[in-house]
């Protein structure tokens, strides 16, 4: 019983010798921290280590931004093409369309030489006879011009539609460049 008395004992003191030391560490810690606050020069070297601190993430925050402008500029100016060449290939297969209707018409109204058939040297083929099929010039005329007003109905929809996107994006753009590094500029929701 003796043995575990003196095992307790030692242990206490264990104990009270590492809670003491501890406790010295500390203080000396707490001291050297208290001392470098009050001094001008501890002051100073905290300051100066403070503002290093802010100009390293300043600048890695100036890179950033410099890396998210040049991706944006480079986006309006890939859709802004894209957008431009699709306008531009719209408006030449409309101006296409549109000659060869013109050309089509002005053959069925008033057909050249080249379009009437001479009729001496054709020879004639018996065939089963069908019931007759009647078309009228203006209904194939009807039928372009529907078709035309549907090609234009489509440009302005797809122009007003790029006018939209360009506009959205310009304002993000100016949001985006009017926002501070100190500010939360992004939406939410």
């Amino acid at each position: 019983m003796s043995d575990s008395v003196g095992t307790v004992k030692l242990g206490v003191e264990l104990d009270a010798d590492i809670s003491e030391s501890l406790s010295k560490v500390t203080d000396s810690i707490a001291g050297k921290i208290k001392s470098m606050f009050e001094t001008p020069e501890g002051a100073t070297k905290m300051g100066e280590a403070f503002a290093k601190s802010m100009e390293q993430s300043t600048a890695k925050m100036d890179k950033i931004m410099e890396k998210v402008d040049t991706g944006m500029e480079q986006t309006v100016t890939k859709v802004d093409v894209a957008l431009q060449k699709m306008v531009g290939g719209i408006s030449k297969a409309v101006d296409v369309l549109m000659e060869k209707l013109k050309a089509l018409n002005t053959q069925q109204i008033n057909p050249g030489q080249d379009v009437m058939p001479n009729i001496s040297d054709k020879i004639s083929i018996p065939q089963p006879r069908a019931p007759p099929i009647k078309t009228t010039i203006k209904a194939d005329i009807q039928y372009y011009q529907e078709q035309i007003a549907l090609i234009k109905e489509t440009i302005n929809l797809q122009e007003s539609a790029a006018d939209r996107h360009i506009k959205k994006i310009k304002e993000l753009e100016a949001e985006y460049k009017g926002c501070n590094v100190n500010e939360k500029c992004w939406r939410t929701g």
